[in-house]
């Protein structure tokens, strides 16, 4: 009936009515059988009584009104058969209150019971300590929860049982000893046995007497022992470490004022027991004044951090020396432990005598300073020798780069030149053919002429023979003058060029100088400019020097290349495939010329593929003497570049035979092919490697003869690319004559090599024997 408790409309008006029904139906069943004719109200006091018990104070009083209202009703029905007066209503009202009153105590009473038992009920649950309650009979009253889990049973197989039957191991064990020990002499003991259950444990046990018997609290203390013995193995064994290492461990409580120390401490400080610091200030008095306040603030400093720790080393003050000769230096090393909010709560540290340490170390000290100024010493001659000898390496580098590029700048010009020699020679030839090969030959020996010219610089710059002729001279008109007969090699490419000349301004220098300096800037921006760009010179003062800017825009100069682009050999693509011609050697020589005429030069770029700009100052020499004013001109005329068609002659050594010349270098592919034509070849030409590909995809050919190096894809990796079959020869042209790389074209697959400049009968011959199966790999001529 605990739902009729709830503080609901049921249980505060269903309660009393039902109850009053209830003994409504109990008068009646009475009256019937003829008794209880004068116990009136004995029904309606239970149904009351009831009410209050299980609905509190207010529900009783309204079961009492429920009763009279009750009684009067079966009064008015049948007078005679109810004996009720209005004395008897008062004395029913009356007693009724009473029982109420004293049943509401009642009730609250057992409220307060069951409240008491539900609260030790969930602290005995709580605990994490087990607890049972035994009665005289030996029988379990109560077991908790953490006392089910240790003995693994459940509540249900222990209550009410005899603690002997459940687990007999217990009979004659000392737990049974201590138990009746208790039940009998009614005292509490608390004791720490080997478990009677649970063989190799221990168990801590208070066993208490109470009125149904005994209580015990217990738990397993297995681990605690097995950690208490580990401490005090450690504790030993910290003690001999501390002897054998001659150090002294201490302890100080912040809260007491007091100072503790190890049984060492005496011993490894050399001061006897009775003059051992006990407290905070005679600690300190027992650092020498000097090393004080260093240590103080070391400590100070060590309380502020994470993990309050701090090392220190200090003197003893004299006092603490006891006859010993001074000084005597300790290292202490301590830790600070705090509570949750901060507070200092313990010190403890250890100290040890470092006094040999000290003077070891400082006599190391003082090795180490004179084998740091050796080492200093040595590190100085290591580093000027490796410096000498990267510097000899990248001179060795840069030499054997140079060579292999000088072989190809100039071997590639003498191919050109020594074929239509030939065959001039050898072949009568209509007008525009000769015409063309003239222009060639003269074109390619005036390449050459230039790349001697340049070395032979070189080599006076190096002996410091370069001869300089010095004039005054205008340097806007020498700059026109270079210009203008540079032009044609910007309109061949259909490049803007731009003028920008202030009035003539007077410079000392040699003519000669000038024009070269001009003519290799102009020349270096028309080669790194693509078609469609453009070059702008412009020429001015500037802070008293006359300022000539050679600005493109093309290829663009790497940051990393900006330091190094005025050293001799220098190239950004020494390669295979690299783009450009040239030797690396025109703007190291223009800034020697520059350099020796008083002046400077600089280079600058915003990186790759986006311009570069060379600036040179030379100074004034003198007032202007002529004014002028700024002149723009604007060339773009490019030339037409396509090769006429030529007849071949045809004379059967190469009759319908399919071949495809591939060479960066026009004039060779030109040269080459009027020389197969000639003997009735079937002849196409590629200037890359990629229009090969092209081509040869279009339509596979019967030789292949391709130049080794050019820009994007060399000849060897067109080789592989192309995958000829076995039946397909093809030979290779470089201007690299070194035997490695004739044995490296030869191994790539090419069926053989020939060393430019290569004579066109050489070159028939060659084809014609591949062709008809020989593989010819002595074939190499040297220009004569």
């Amino acid at each position: 009936m605990n739902i009729w408790r709830l503080h609901s409309p049921a249980g505060r008006y269903g309660l009393p009515a039902l109850a009053v029904l209830v003994a409504t139906l109990c008068r009646l069943a009475l009256l019937t059988l003829d008794i209880g004719a004068n116990t009136a109200f004995a029904p309606f006091y239970v149904a009351t009584v009831f009410s209050v018990l299980n609905g509190g104070f207010g529900a009783g009083a309204l079961a009492l009104v429920f009763s009279a209202v009750a009684t009067l009703a079966l009064w008015a029905v049948n007078p005679a058969a109810y004996a009720v007066t209005p004395g008897s209503i008062v004395v029913f009202l009356v007693v009724g209150g009473l029982i109420i009153w004293l049943s509401h105590l009642t009730r609250m009473a057992r409220l307060r019971a069951e409240r008491a038992e539900h609260r030790v009920q969930t602290v005995l649950d709580s605990i994490s300590d087990a607890f049972v309650a035994v009665d005289f009979h030996w029988r379990y009253t109560y077991v908790n929860e953490a006392a089910q889990a240790y003995f693994g049973k459940a509540e249900r197989d222990l209550i009410g049982r005899v603690c002997w039957e459940v687990f007999p191991e217990a009979l004659g064990s000392p737990l049974e000893a201590y138990y009746r020990q208790v039940m009998a002499d009614r005292e509490r003991v608390s004791i720490e046995l080997p478990s009677a259950l649970k063989p190799g444990r221990w168990v801590q046990m208070l066993v208490s007497p109470t009125a149904e018997g005994i209580s015990v609290v217990f738990r397993d203390t297995t681990e605690e022992r097995r950690l208490q013995n580990t401490i005090l193995r450690h504790q030993e064994r910290l003690h001999r470490a501390l002897e054998a290492a001659h150090m002294a461990a201490w302890e100080y409580d912040p809260r007491a004022n007091t100072v503790t120390y190890s049984a060492s401490a005496s011993d490894v400080l050399g001061i006897p027991v009775d003059q051992l610091p006990t407290d905070r200030e005679s600690g300190t008095a027992m650092i020498h004044p000097d090393d004080r306040e260093a240590h103080v603030a070391r400590v100070r400093t060590a309380a502020r951090s994470a993990d309050g720790q701090y090392r220190s080393q200090y003197r003893l003050a004299d006092a603490y020396l006891f006859g010993r000769p001074g000084p005597v230096w300790l290292e202490d090393r301590g830790r600070m432990l705090f509570d949750a909010v901060g507070g200092l709560t313990l010190v403890q540290g250890v100290l040890q005598d470092v006094t040999a340490e000290r003077a070891t170390e400082e006599r190391i000290q003082a090795l180490n300073e004179d084998l740091h100024e050796r080492i200093a010493e040595r590190q100085t001659l290591l580093e000027a020798a490796e410096a000498s000898r990267e510097a000899a390496e990248r001179s060795s580098r840069a030499k054997d780069e140079f060579l292999a590029v000088l072989s190809h700048e100039l071997r590639s010009p003498m191919q050109s030149v020594l074929g239509w020699v030939q065959v001039l020679r050898n072949t009568p030839l209509d007008a525009e053919p000769a015409r063309r090969a003239l222009d060639t030959i003269e074109r390619n020996l005036r390449q050459q002429t230039q790349l001697i010219n340049d070395m032979l610089d070189v080599s006076r710059i190096v002996t410091g023979k370069l001869v300089f002729h010095l004039t005054t001279l205008p340097l806007g008109s020498v700059v026109r003058e270079t210009i203008d007969e540079l032009r044609p090699q910007a309109q061949a490419k259909g490049l803007d060029v731009h003028l920008a000349i202030d009035a003539d301004l007077l410079v000392v220098a040699d003519r000669e100088r000038v024009r070269q300096v001009v003519s290799n800037l102009f020349t270096n921006a028309v080669k790194f400019t693509p078609s469609g760009g453009s070059v702008r010179l412009t020429c001015a003062e500037r802070d008293g020097m006359v300022q000539l800017d050679v600005r493109d825009t093309g290829d663009g100069i790497d940051a990393s290349l900006l330091p190094t682009i005025f050293e001799r050999f220098r190239q950004a693509d020494t390669s295979s495939t690299r783009q450009h011609e040239g030797l690396g050697l025109g703007l190291s020589i223009t800034k020697y010329i520059v350099d020796h005429l008083g002046g400077t030069i600089e280079a600058c770029s915003d990186g790759p593929g986006k311009g570069a700009c060379f600036s040179m100052r030379l100074p004034l020499a003198g007032a202007r003497r002529l004014e002028g004013t700024r002149a723009e001109v604007a060339m773009a005329a490019p030339l037409d570049r396509a090769r006429p068609a030529t007849a071949p002659t045809t004379t059967g050594r190469l009759a319908d035979l399919d071949v495809l010349v591939v060479d960066d270098h026009r004039d060779t592919v030109e040269l080459i092919a009027f020389v197969l034509e000639r003997e009735g070849a079937v002849v196409r030409t590629a200037l890359s490697a990629r229009e090969a590909m092209a081509a040869w995809q279009t339509r596979p050919g019967q030789v292949l003869i391709s130049d080794l190096s050019m820009p994007g894809m060399d000849g060897f990796a067109l080789l592989a690319a192309l995958a000829l079959g076995p039946g397909v020869p093809a030979i290779a042209l470089s201007g690299l004559a070194r035997a490695d790389d004739r044995q490296r074209a030869l191994a790539a697959g090419f069926s053989s090599h020939l060393a430019k400049p290569v004579e066109p009968d050489v070159l028939v011959t060659t084809i014609a024997g591949v062709a008809d199966g020989f593989v010819s790999v002595a074939a190499d001529p040297s220009p004569r």
